[in-house]
């Protein structure tokens, strides 16, 4: 359960610091009146994407899993903009990177620590005197 709250939780508010980031990259800083705006804006487009990765994330527990599976349902909302409105899908690259980016972060974030190995443990030195 933890897992999903933090792909949903924190996936698009990372998506959206990145998206900012593009807009500080490209030298078209972004107006920041449209912070709060913004946010709501970047958890209702990143809900999808972020809940798909987090269930591959959740059934394979493997990070390129992950990665592709964000990358690839954040792709689709360029696909969608331009069957609504007729425009978008020069942001088909960007939107994928801001999803694969976000569904490693959170599949890092929400990973298991895995438990030392035999050997590991064999070789780390007691305090036995």
């Amino acid at each position: 359960m933890k897992r999903y709250f933090i792909f949903l939780g924190l996936g698009p508010l990372i998506g959206y610091v990145l998206a900012v980031g593009e807009m500080f990259l490209f030298f078209q800083p972004p107006d920041f009146s449209w912070l709060l705006p913004g946010t709501i804006f970047a958890y209702v487009v990143g809900l999808i994407p972020a809940g798909a990765a987090a269930v591959v994330d959740a059934k394979w527990k493997r990070i390129v899993k992950t990665v592709v599976a964000g990358g690839a349902v954040s792709a689709m909302w360029p696909v969608v903009q331009y069957l609504l409105a007729g425009y978008g899908l020069e942001g088909m690259p960007v939107y994928a990177v801001i999803g694969m980016i976000s569904a490693a972060v959170c599949s890092w974030l929400g990973g298991e620590k895995s438990a030392p190995r035999l050997n590991e443990m064999e070789r780390a030195p007691t305090n036995e005197v």
